[in-house]
C-alpha cells in the first residue's frame, strides 16, 4: 500500500493556503503552468510516487522506468472535476500510466459521492485504492500487460474503469 509524500514546511504552507482559498477549487487550477507553487507541489508529489509506486502504475502495473515526468499522469483517485477540494490530498494521488488514467477519466470512484471529508476506509471507494488496498486482493495479474482478471467488485469496477481489457 502507498504512503502519501511527507510534505515540506513550504508546500504544507502552499496546501494549507489551497484549501483555505475556495476560489482554487476549479479543476482548471490544476492546469495553470502559471502558479509556480503548484508546479512544485506536482513534480515534488510525482518524483515521490514514481519512486514510491517503482515506477510502476497503479491500476494496470506495467512497470516504466523513465525519468521523463511526462510519461506519467498524476492520478487523482476521486477525480479533481467531481472534489476539486481533494486535488492536493496526497492519499487521493497516486501516478498512473496515461492509458489508464484516461480511460478511467472522471467516472466516479466513491461509493457516497456527498461525503464531506476525504474517508480514510477503503469501503468507501467502489475501486481499488492504492493507499488503502491491497491490489492482488481484487485484480489477478495472469500477465502483465496481457491479461488482468477480477476477483472482487472492486476489482470489476477498476478493470473496467481503467480499461484493463485493452490487453486482452
Amino acid at each position: 500500500m502507498l504512503k502519501a509524500p511527507e510534505l515540506s514546511d513550504e508546500l504544507k504552507e502552499f496546501c494549507s493556503d489551497f484549501s483555505t482559498d475556495v476560489n482554487n477549487f476549479r479543476p482548471s487550477y490544476w492546469d495553470a503552468e502559471e502558479n509556480g507553487d503548484l508546479q512544485k507541489y506536482k513534480k515534488f508529489v510525482k518524483d515521490h510516487y514514481k519512486v514510491n509506486q517503482n515506477y510502476t502504475c497503479v491500476y494496470c502495473r506495467q512497470r516504466i522506468v523513465v525519468e521523463n515526468n511526462s510519461a506519467w499522469d498524476l492520478e487523482h483517485i476521486v477525480p479533481k472535476n467531481l472534489r476539486p477540494e481533494w486535488m492536493l490530498l496526497g492519499n487521493n494521488l497516486c501516478i498512473a500510466c496515461k492509458d489508464c488514467n484516461n480511460h478511467k477519466s472522471d467516472k466516479n470512484t466513491l461509493v457516497n459521492k456527498r461525503l464531506k471529508k476525504y474517508p480514510s476506509n477503503k469501503d468507501a471507494f467502489l475501486i481499488f485504492h492504492p493507499h488503502f488496498d491491497d491490489y492482488d486482493t481484487h485484480i489477478n495479474v495472469v500477465s502483465e500487460g496481457e491479461f488482468y482478471f477480477p476477483r472482487t467488485n472492486k476489482g470489476l469496477k477498476t478493470y473496467d474503469y481503467c480499461g484493463l481489457s485493452r490487453f486482452f
